[in-house]
């Protein structure tokens, strides 16, 4: 289990766990695995797709940090530094709008923004939005490989 709660914006007090194995977080749960690819919205599934998408970012060598906007309710799941940029990462379990992303967007200004969700592909805006299913590809395409090449994203 990862342990992690960074930044002056939280209380000293907080932390989020991520489980490394997202299969043994939903035996934890007694989560039924064909929930997750229903349309129905089930309480687990926002949690499970950030447990998920942490355990990736993990996997690929990527630190963990958060955002919370101070005196508000935005926060963003996941910031990465790439050269002088901090890349948002939002996780959704359904196509609903990202308004904390929007904020961020607004005031960071980043080159791009990655959205993974339940939510066919789309490269053509701001927001990369990806199927969580790709996360380790979109983490490799934006991410990864851009910070070994220091390069963008193609």
């Amino acid at each position: 289990m990862l342990t992690f709660g960074r930044g002056d914006r939280w209380p000293s007090a907080f932390n989020k766990c991520y489980y490394f194995d997202t299969g043994l977080l939903l035996a934890e749960v007694d989560f039924a695995y064909g929930a997750l690819a229903s349309e129905q919205d089930v309480s687990y599934k926002g949690p499970l797709a950030e447990n998920f998408l942490a355990a990736e970012l993990v996997r690929q060598g990527i630190s963990l940090f958060c955002y919370a906007k101070a005196n508000s309710t935005a926060e963003i799941e996941f910031v990465v530094q790439r050269d002088v940029d901090v890349i948002p990462i939002e996780v959704k379990n359904n196509y609903a709008r990202a308004k904390s992303l929007d904020v961020f967007i607004q005031e960071f200004k980043p080159p791009y923004a990655l959205k993974l969700s339940n939510r066919r592909g789309d490269l053509s805006t701001q927001i990369k939005h990806y199927p969580i299913y790709l996360a380790g590809a979109c983490l490799k395409r934006f991410i990864v490989s851009p910070m070994r090449a220091g390069v963008g994203p193609r």
